[in-house]
């Protein structure tokens, strides 16, 4: 039984103790402990040991796995709205907090920076390279790979290592200078997170672009206060379009024609 207890209680105390080894709020609750509380399926294999040793009957077994089943049930709802759980318990977990930051803490500053490209894939690369072509070094990106935030420092551009999908990202972040924000992430969920985030937590008089697959989803972001949105699907093929376009000029006549030359 004090086994129980104990186990019962590690999720209750993770807050604290992932807490005072420097990690924020954010980090150490709600997700940790909530999956914590979880029992492990780990159990049943115990249980399945036991059974065949004669140690447990096989109605215990039963039992363990019901109660497995019932954690996970209760456990789902909550970690679906782990920000909500974590918006209210912050104010009385904070003080659990270790002064000292961890490098991924560190308040994130965008300098003189005018310009912010969120995401730096092939696409926010592109965005990147050509506003800067156009308006000089007046930019910042931001991305959460560690091994794309160094590939693109070595090149030289000016990117900070900082997750905007986590709501602790706009506590730490300053406003700065900045007045364009482009979200280049090429993911629907993730890029109406970032949007309904601007436009709660940051600069709204700023101007806002992100990235969009179809007509709906395009609408979406604009209801969440982006205010020009690149549907990739309509304007890709577009852009394709007038490449093709420049490439052979404002008329055909100057092309061969098979079936006038017979394809000499």
């Amino acid at each position: 039984m004090w086994l129980q207890r104990s186990w019962v209680q590690i999720p209750s105390l993770t807050p604290q103790f992932l807490g005072r080894n420097c990690l924020r709020t954010r980090q150490a609750c709600p997700i940790s402990p909530l999956n914590l509380a979880n029992y492990s399926e780990f159990g049943l294999i115990v249980g399945a040991i036991a059974l065949a040793n004669g140690w447990l009957s096989g109605d215990w077994l039963v039992i363990v796995a019901l109660a497995l089943t019932l954690t996970f049930i209760i456990a789902a709802p909550l970690n679906a709205r782990s920000r909500d759980v974590l918006a209210r318990v912050k104010p009385a977990l904070t003080r659990f907090e270790s002064p000292v930051l961890l490098e991924d803490d560190q308040p994130i500053d965008p300098g003189d920076a005018r310009i912010v490209i969120i995401g730096m894939s092939r696409m926010g690369t592109g965005v990147y390279d050509t506003l800067r072509q156009q308006y000089g070094d007046v930019l910042v990106a931001v991305d959460a790979d560690p091994d794309v935030v160094a590939h693109h420092v070595e090149q030289g551009r000016n990117v900070l290592l900082a997750d905007v999908t986590d709501e602790e990202h706009w506590a730490r972040a300053k406003p700065g200078r900045i007045a364009v924000r482009v979200v280049a992430i090429d993911d629907p969920e993730h890029s109406l997170g970032v949007a309904r985030r601007l436009e709660l937590r940051a600069n709204r008089h700023a101007r806002n672009f992100a990235l969009a697959h179809g007509a709906q989803e395009a609408e979406m972001l604009r209801a969440a206060g982006i205010d020009v949105v690149w549907d990739m699907d309509v304007e890709a093929g577009t852009a394709y379009g007038a490449l093709v376009i420049h490439d052979l000029g404002d008329s055909l006549d100057h092309l061969p024609d098979p079936g006038v030359t017979g394809g000499q």
